[in-house]
């Protein structure tokens, strides 16, 4: 007969009957490990619909306006992140512009022309918002471990039609000369004209990426990686400006 040593203490209950309190053998305490580990991971942000809804109410729908307050005929995107009181979209957004109009889910509007950073190789811009402390700051990924085939998910306006969201996965991770040979994210989730400065979120509610640009042909979708508009707000320091409409407004590249 064999037996097999179990690790652990013997113990007396109240009635001094003898019990073992049996010790985890390594092999044992990887496998519980790796079990919490998967109940972890098996939060789909994709499927926690109120969350998506609750992160939808930090997104708006953007118009661009001249300095006479002429529409420039475009609209585009935007969120709020970092603090309450900063405003994310692209630079080419805000090129050209003098105010930009806001829209929230609830038809509140507000305007907003105070630009803290800008950079136009990266296609980034970083506004003032102080109407801000009514919504919450979406949360950003700080360190990015993409990989082809992950589920990913966006929030924008396209075409004006506000708070539309879509899932995809990640498609590649080219490097894009146009866009100082950064590597973009390219996804399938479905974009267009007016998703511009949207939010492209991983599958825990993490902002991984700025939805940017895309090309002719099937799903051939593109976003900016968090990671560059956090490089641009680490330049700004913390208190200067510049009022929109300006061509340093433009491209502050941190001022």
């Amino acid at each position: 007969m064999v037996f097999t040593l179990i690790k652990g203490s013997w113990y007396a209950d109240k009635d001094n009957r003898l019990y073992l309190e049996k010790e985890l053998l390594p092999a044992e305490s990887e496998k519980k490990e790796e079990i919490q580990n998967e109940i972890t991971s098996s939060y789909s942000f994709k499927n926690d619909y109120k969350a998506i809804d609750d992160a939808a109410q930090s997104l708006f729908y953007v118009e661009m306006y001249g300095a006479d307050w002429e529409w420039l005929g475009t609209s585009a995107s935007g969120f709020v992140s970092f603090d309450e009181h900063l405003f994310v979209t692209n630079q080419h957004v805000i090129d050209g512009a003098a105010h930009l109009k806001i829209w929230d889910e609830k038809d509140n509007m507000y305007v907003v022309d105070k630009v803290i950073a800008s950079d136009k190789l990266h296609d980034l811009a970083i506004l003032m918002f102080s109407e801000g402390d009514r919504y919450t700051s979406l949360s950003q990924r700080t360190a990015l471990e993409l990989r082809r085939g992950q589920p990913v998910l966006t929030i924008g306006s396209p075409r004006g039609l506000q708070g539309t969201v879509d899932d995809g996965i990640i498609s590649s991770l080219p490097e894009v000369k146009e866009y100082g040979g950064i590597k973009c994210i390219q996804f399938s989730a479905s974009i267009s004209p007016g998703s511009s400065g949207g939010a492209l979120f991983d599958n825990e509610g993490y902002v991984i990426g700025v939805t940017t640009f895309t090309i002719e042909g099937q799903n051939l979708n593109f976003a900016i990686p968090i990671t560059e508009i956090q490089r641009l707000y680490n330049q700004w320091d913390k208190k200067s400006y510049e009022l929109l409409g300006t061509e340093k407004s433009w491209n502050t590249e941190g001022t």
